[in-house]
């Protein structure tokens, strides 16, 4: 027995309208983009109420965090046991590839759509859109640094200019990906470039080897 089947009634249902909205949202941000992602076409193509709608989520900001607050709560509950086995450079990486396999599942249209210039949820200013962003970010700047204090990377180098040029990399990858409408591999595009630029940092004894 799946442990959805042991919930009230109610919860239950409660749970289905909330994965109708997600659906509806993820749907017309890949098929019509950002622009056409209102509350009112969501709950239209959700058949639910706009007070359902207010329910889960605060704003249409709050439900585009969503997208990666899910991913990255994902990321942990697939990978809490692999992630103690891993040295802090393998972790960097690990956390921005599986970005990339998760950002494949939500398709190139919702890829495309997320990262406007229009979306708060971007906005590092905005609390509500941003939190999660900031995690993280502030759990990739953790382990450059732990890898930097356990002596695998020089002193002499800047954790936070390494941090905004493997970011740099990973968006650029995404685009050129978006761009071409997902005519490449993106998750070992990304673990290999990634690889190749931390490893400018890496002492001989910690540099990495891309997959095969």
């Amino acid at each position: 027995m799946r442990k959805n089947d042991l919930l009230p009634k109610r919860q239950k249902k409660s749970q289905e309208v909330k994965k109708k909205i997600i659906k509806a949202a993820l749907e017309l941000m890949n098929r019509y983009g950002y622009e056409y992602l209102t509350i009112r076409n969501i709950c239209k193509l959700a058949n639910v109420s706009n007070g359902s709608f207010y329910h889960y989520f605060k704003s249409k900001d709050g439900l585009m965090s969503y997208f990666i607050r899910n991913g990255y709560e994902r990321y942990w509950q697939e990978n809490s046991k692999r992630w103690e086995e891993l040295s802090a450079q393998y972790r960097v990486v690990d956390i921005m590839t599986w970005i990339g396999i998760y950002f494949c599942e939500l398709g190139v249209g919702f890829v495309t759509s997320y990262y406007s210039c229009k979306n708060q949820a971007l906005n590092v200013r905005n609390p509500e859109g941003a939190k999660f962003h900031k995690e993280i970010i502030n759990d990739l700047i953790s382990q450059l640094e732990v890898a930097q204090n356990e002596g695998m990377i020089s002193t002499d180098f800047d954790i936070m200019n390494i941090y905004y040029e493997l970011n740099r990399i990973f968006f650029g990858v995404v685009f050129d990906w978006a761009l071409c409408n997902g005519c490449f591999d993106l998750a070992n595009t990304i673990n290999r470039m990634l690889i190749m630029q931390l490893n400018n940092y890496l002492f001989d004894d910690y540099k990495m080897y891309p997959k095969p």
